[in-house]
């Protein structure tokens, strides 16, 4: 599996940095967008969306009640409300460092700083009108209400910035240019912990390998382009101007003087310098102690994993039962469209291993015919293209009105059950099959120790366009980072996943 993802991997990222290598070599590198670089952009997005968002509440406040929403200081100077509600919001957010890494922050991290800036920001405000104004229900109200607005702007505000800065950087634009410091290894697991994310903020524009030997070097072989001679440090920095650099080197007595070197001068030029290590890949609560210097992971706090697991508990129950109460009402118009077409039951049982390497049963309203896995077992072409994903794009099996099912995600409203009696999460890793557990390898206990989910990470990053191997490598960057707040996001990637009909068949 690890060879076949990383010439994948070679192929969508490391073939398109070294023509830029190529292209950039004779003539020095301008970036294009506003010739802005990517991350001040980035950020630049973040803090006007944040502004105009925040400028609404004021506005929708007044609207809601017909009076300001301080009226008992700010009734006649209404700019000045504005004026300290934007700059608190912003201030707040400031402090809370969400606009220092905007542009390359995961999404479900974003929602957590937002989350807790604007929190702690709206309950200072409650707390000040407290004491200067004493209990006043409209004034409590109005509070509440600019609290839950400025949220709701400021997310909506924060996913259109996404949105346009993901635009631009498929159109490779507003990327930070960047150079690699590492073996061609280390640069395959940088690479593919990007490509699990679908993270396009980083352009490679050249690798430098101490370790490469000059005659690997002179070979011309297009992999070892992409490695350059340490000793031609300078020159590749000056002609590629990069916003970033990327370690991930051993400390070596050869190379501590030429990092010291290339540090100081990444220091002087401003140049930002990012250690990458695939030790802390996946693993949560890595940080720095500034004492020492070192790397700590520190697990979250007990009282953080049990809110977090009573949030997730409560918003399963709530989903299941909504969702089940849908699936009552689709029972009777499923049933009489199937027994129209094919007068078979209205019900499939899918079977999935639990935790406890059992086969267990979720229901699924019925889209094959009635013999389905019958049909596949006898026909080995089929068989042979079913193992490879263990999906079928153009599936001869799949009722016409199983398509439409499908399409629409229809046939997976019966799962909710599972969610509602809590043998399933909403979100959470994918089943298998018991024919799937030897693509696991020694995975599967990693996989098999989290509840699975109706949906989950892969299914909103890519669905059925992603090969097995990146939908083993998603199931676990999500069990490696899994938290509410992901959640969250991937319940907000589902529903758009499920109105723009992607990667449904």
């Amino acid at each position: 599996m690890a060879s076949s993802t990383s010439e994948s991997v070679r192929r969508a990222f490391v073939a398109p940095a070294e023509r830029s290598v190529r292209k950039s070599a004779g003539s020095g590198t301008h970036r294009g967008l506003l010739t802005l670089r990517g991350s001040a952009l980035c950020k630049l997005l973040a803090l006007g969306g944040d502004v105009l968002a925040l400028a609404v509440v004021p506005a929708g406040i007044a609207i809601w009640d017909e009076v300001h929403p301080f009226s008992v200081a700010f009734t006649s100077r209404p700019a000045l409300l504005l004026s300290i509600l934007a700059s608190g919001a912003l201030g707040i957010n400031w402090l809370f460092g969400t606009y220092r890494i905007a542009e390359i922050r995961r999404p479900e991290k974003e929602l957590e700083r937002v989350v807790k800036a604007l929190g702690s920001f709206f309950l200072l405000v409650c707390a000040g009108a407290l004491l200067l104004f004493g209990n006043r229900p409209q004034l409590d109200i109005d509070i509440l209400l600019s609290t839950g607005l400025a949220l709701a702007l400021v997310l909506v505000a924060r996913g259109i910035v996404r949105l346009i800065v993901t635009a631009a950087w498929k159109k490779g634009l507003a990327r930070q240019a960047a150079i690699f410091i590492g073996s061609p290894s280390a640069l395959a697991n940088f690479l593919e912990s990007l490509a699990v994310q679908r993270y396009r903020g980083i352009d490679v524009r050249a690798s430098i390998s101490p370790g490469v030997a000059q005659a690997d070097q002179a070979s011309g072989s297009e992999e070892s382009m992409a490695f350059l001679d340490k000793k031609d440090w300078r020159t590749i920095f000056e002609q590629l101007d990069p916003e970033c650099v990327v370690v991930n080197i051993d400390e070596s007595s050869a190379n501590r003087e030429w990092l010291s070197e290339v540090f100081d001068f990444c220091s002087r030029t401003r140049i930002a310098v990012e250690l990458h290590c695939s030790v802390f890949y996946g693993v949560s609560g890595s940080e720095i102690d500034h004492c020492t210097g070192c790397f700590c992971v520190r697990e979250r706090t007990r009282r953080t994993k049990y809110a977090e697991r009573v949030c997730k508990n409560l918003l399963d129950r709530a989903i299941g039962v909504v969702g089940s109460l849908a699936t009552l009402c689709l029972i009777p118009i499923i049933w009489v469209i199937l027994k129209m077409e094919d007068g078979g039951p209205v019900f499939y049982r899918q079977e999935y291993v639990g935790a406890d390497l059992q086969v267990h049963h979720y229901l699924k309203f019925r889209t094959m015919i009635q013999n389905a896995d019958k049909l596949l077992n006898e026909n080995a072409e089929l068989k042979k293209r079913f193992a490879e994903k263990h999906k079928l794009e153009d599936d001869p099996r799949v009722l016409r009105c199983g398509r439409f099912l499908r399409k629409f995600s229809v046939d997976e409203f019966p799962e909710f059950f599972s969610v509602l009696t809590g043998s399933l999460s909403f979100v959470g890793p994918r089943t298998i099959s018991v024919s799937e557990k030897e693509r696991y390898d020694s995975l599967l206990g990693k996989l098999l120790s989290v509840k699975p989910g109706l949906t989950g990470y892969w299914q909103v990053m890519g669905r059925q366009t992603t090969s097995y191997d990146e939908r083993v490598r998603m199931d676990m960057f999500y069990i490696d980072h899994r938290s509410i707040w992901l959640d969250l996001v991937i319940i907000a990637k589902t529903f758009s996943k499920f109105f723009a009909q992607e990667g449904a068949f």
